[in-house]
């Protein structure tokens, strides 16, 4: 890795004493939180239904809404960036996150669980629109394999909530206690945030109107595209585990299925960019 540069406009910004190894866990401890409070819900849908009274519509708010906020906070995400800077927006993002994720060990019915599922999405919806953007000022000449770091972690973490969710379940007997679980290693990444994160921030770089890109046939092909990829995703993981626990399987058994998806991804994701990058 390089030695941080100045602070610059449009160039990287210091990092404050912290080293590169500091950075790097910041990005792996940041993109293992992204997924947990997602496929964890999955291995224990049987016990979610059977405590809540949740039908299977009601379960499916719980991905279907996260992922329709990820979507819309493309939208305000660079307002609220250039109003408040990466570090606040990633913090309090982060906040969010946890809160959601704490607010299960005691949420009494399918409606709070569902409002949960809203504070948890929102926060990582949060945290996509300005990480990547963190990731490129402070590794700019290491773009493509930090990336790719990124994603490997954040679909690991998908894999770690799926396998490890069920198991907190059988030990604690308690599915609530185990989805508030989840809560602590986002506390771990907003502390070690909070002290690499820069304060001093260059002004971010103006992005073009949501109008002006809605006006290009190719955001509607990438829209599509990407709508195809994550609405597969979001598919499998709401009902893979629950479907192979309804036909017999354990629920750590069903969620590891899903954890298995999860590694493929992981195994995948950092030769992307690098392939992007060439």
């Amino acid at each position: 890795m390089t030695s941080p540069r100045p602070l610059r406009e449009g160039g990287p910004s210091p990092l404050h004493g912290a080293s590169q190894i500091a950075w790097l866990a910041v990005v792996v401890l940041i993109g293992l939180n992204l997924r947990p409070f997602l496929t964890g819900i999955g291995p224990v849908v049987a016990s979610i239904r059977s405590s809540t009274g949740l039908d299977y519509r009601g379960i499916a708010w719980l991905t279907l809404l996260p992922m329709l906020l990820m979507g819309v906070a493309a939208f305000f995400a660079p307002s609220l960036l250039r109003a408040v800077g990466g570090r606040v927006t990633v913090l309090g993002a982060l906040v969010l996150l946890g809160l959601g994720s704490a607010l299960r060990g005691v949420a009494p019915g399918g409606a709070t669980l569902i409002a949960t599922a809203a504070l948890c999405g929102l926060g990582v919806a949060l945290i996509q629109s300005a990480f990547p953007g963190i990731i490129k000022r402070e590794f700019h000449d290491h773009v493509a394999p930090v990336t790719g770091l990124y994603s490997a972690t954040l679909m690991g973490g998908g894999a770690l909530g799926a396998q490890i969710t069920p198991l907190v379940s059988e030990w604690s007997g308690s599915w609530r206690q185990a989805l508030a679980w989840w809560s602590v290693p986002v506390a771990l990444a907003l502390l070690l945030a909070w002290r690499v994160l820069p304060r001093h921030e260059a002004p971010p770089a103006g992005a073009a109107p949501s109008a002006e890109l809605l006006r290009r046939p190719r955001t509607w092909l990438l829209m599509f595209c990407f709508g195809l990829v994550n609405g597969g995703y979001a598919s499998l993981v709401a009902w893979l585990a629950p479907f192979y626990h309804a036909h017999g399987w354990s629920s750590t058994a069903s969620g590891s299925l899903v954890a298995w998806m999860s590694i493929a991804q992981a195994s995948a994701a950092p030769l992307r960019p690098v392939l992007a990058a060439r």
